[in-house]
């Protein structure tokens, strides 16, 4: 507690009030014409990647030198499982200060978060704190900016608010002095040029703590107000535009209030994380319903809602084990996203040639059935998402329930071979509906989760009973053979008594019956998947031979607006 108190004095004194110092503005937030850029060498041999789960984890590598790297996610940060890459860097080519390069280049590239991440450098030998000099690099052109180290910290911890390349440097001469002649070309962006100066202000005050040295000397005053003005309220007037916007607003306003409370400072009037989300969702998910619509993209809208309901949750708008506890209007009303997105057909066209019976009663049955059943996602009616329903709902997938349609039968026949007589045939139809249907998502990168890996479909059978009337003669074989004792009977022969078992026993699905799966998949397309299958099964003499064809497809029917 002692150390963090001293941390925070010693960075209130470098910020706006009446303690204030009147030093020179060494960050304006201009961006220079020739900002600093490296080129890193990477020890691909050192690199180690690893899947982290939403509930956060800890990534290591050890680089040739013995430089030991520690990316800590906690689970407040995440809002997803993220796949981490870490690279030990063997040189920076490009800078003019620095007399020693311990650095990692983290993947994926620009991934932000919801809390601090934190990486710890530990390298092979002791570096005096006085001559530490913390470094981050970003961008296709990777800019270089001071990154932020933790002030409290006797190790050499920063603190991330995106994924990039980190390093700490060795400045024989002090940050200060090694990097005066290139301060100005710190930072591609005005963001990167005021978190610069937050950063040299961390290190000095760590400096203070922990080897006595001077204060930065900073006048955040004119700074802190020129952020607000051209970044800030800029980004804040854009955030309605577009889902961009109002994630780059989100962002900065996250990482300004960590930067303003490094200083010592209160929250800013910008701080409303209710008000920034509220653009995230409504841009966002507009936008995602867009793609889903026009481009049958369905396996990103899901997703992107959870990730909002995440962040409402670690902002504290609402608590979901809590009874009386309720997701903010907001996230309420773009649930509706979800519903008009989400939304396919069922389609089943089937026929069966069902052949059974001996002594006189050797007959033929031939039907085809078709139905297309209607079915779309939809939340509990609380507004609440549960993560515990009986099928894995996640954000790889949805659950999706159905109403019925009518199972339509034609071209229903029934021939007898021998003595009896079929006096009529009557379709009748049944009832499909989808019990459920889930889809999961290829893995990989951005690009391939974007893509449907299979479908899950349960369908629910009401079936069809479409029945015969038959005048039934026995045959007699021996001697003269003659067909007698005739039988009036009206018996029920449909697709449903003779096909749909054998159909769906193939397709079973723990506790929940059937499940049809391996998909032939289309994506982009309207008809999102499809399946055929054709088979033989039965005894004639038993329980009757069947010839089944069957022909599934899944079809996208997003709502129109």
């Amino acid at each position: 507690m002692k150390k963090l108190t001293l941390a925070f004095a010693a960075l209130s004194l470098l910020a706006c009030g009446p303690t204030a110092p009147s030093g020179p503005q060494l960050y304006p937030l201009a961006v220079d014409p020739n900002p600093l850029t490296v080129t890193p060498t990477l020890d691909a041999a050192k690199a180690v990647t690893v899947d982290v789960p939403r509930s956060g984890g800890t990534v290591t590598t050890t680089a040739a030198d013995g430089t030991v790297y520690t990316l800590t996610l906690p689970e407040a940060a995440l809002l997803e499982d993220v796949t981490v890459t870490m690279t030990p860097v063997t040189a920076l080519a490009g800078l003019p200060f620095g007399d020693g390069v311990y650095g990692v280049q983290l993947e994926p590239e620009g991934q932000r978060f919801a809390g601090a991440v934190t990486l710890t450098i530990t390298p092979p030998m002791d570096v005096p704190v006085n001559q530490q000099l913390p470094i981050g690099w970003s961008g296709a052109g990777n800019v270089v900016s001071l990154a932020t180290v933790n002030p409290e910290k006797a190790a050499f911890e920063l603190t991330l608010a995106h994924f990039s390349g980190y390093a700490l440097l060795l400045a024989k001469k002090g940050m200060s002095a090694t990097i005066e002649g290139a301060r100005h070309r710190l930072g591609g962006t005005e963001e990167d040029r005021f978190t610069s100066a937050v950063a040299e202000a961390a290190q000095k005050a760590r400096e203070k703590i922990f080897s006595g040295g001077e204060e930065a000397g900073l006048d955040f005053t004119t700074l802190l107000a020129e952020y607000e003005a051209k970044v800030l309220q800029q980004r804040k007037d854009a955030a309605g535009d577009s889902c961009a916007n109002a994630r780059l607003y989100l962002s900065s306003e996250w990482a300004y209030e960590r930067q303003r409370a490094l200083l010592g400072l209160m929250s800013s009037s910008f701080w409303n994380p209710s008000e920034a989300l509220e653009f995230v969702a409504r841009a966002c998910m507009k936008e995602e319903f867009e793609l889903c619509r026009d481009n049958h993209i369905i396996t990103r809208i899901l997703p992107a809602y959870l990730q909002l309901d995440r962040q409402c949750q670690l902002l504290g708008m609402y608590d979901p084990t809590e009874q009386t506890s309720f997701p903010p209007i907001f996230l309420l009303d773009v649930q509706e996203y979800l519903g008009k997105c989400l939304a396919f057909d069922l389609d089943l066209t089937s026929s069966v040639t069902f052949v059974k019976g001996q002594g006189g009663e050797e007959h033929t049955t031939k039907e085809t059935v078709h139905a297309r059943s209607p079915s779309k996602f939809t939340l509990p009616a609380d507004g609440k998402y549960a993560p515990n329903l009986p099928l894995p709902v996640v954000a790889a997938g949805a659950l999706i329930s159905g109403g019925p349609a009518p199972l339509t039968s034609s071209d229903y026949m029934v021939t007898y071979e021998r003595c009896s007589t079929v006096n009529s045939a009557t379709p009748k139809a049944g009832q499909l509906r989808v019990g459920f249907l889930l889809f999961s998502r290829q893995a990989g990168g951005p690009a391939q989760r974007a893509l449907v890996q299979d479908f899950t479909v349960s369908p629910v059978l009401t079936p069809n009973l479409s029945e015969y009337d038959v005048t039934l003669r026995t045959y007699d074989a021996t001697g003269n053979p003659t067909c007698h004792t005739p039988m009036p009977a009206t018996l029920v022969e449909s697709w449903s008594t003779t096909a749909a078992q054998r159909l769906f026993d193939r397709f079973p699905f723990p506790e929940l019956g059937v499940g049809i799966t391996g998909w032939t998949v289309a994506n982009g397309n309207a008809t999102l998947a499809t399946k055929d299958v054709s088979f033989t099964d039965g005894d004639a003499m038993g329980a009757g031979m069947a010839v089944v064809n069957a022909h599934l497809e899944v079809i996208h029917t997003p709502a129109a607006q």
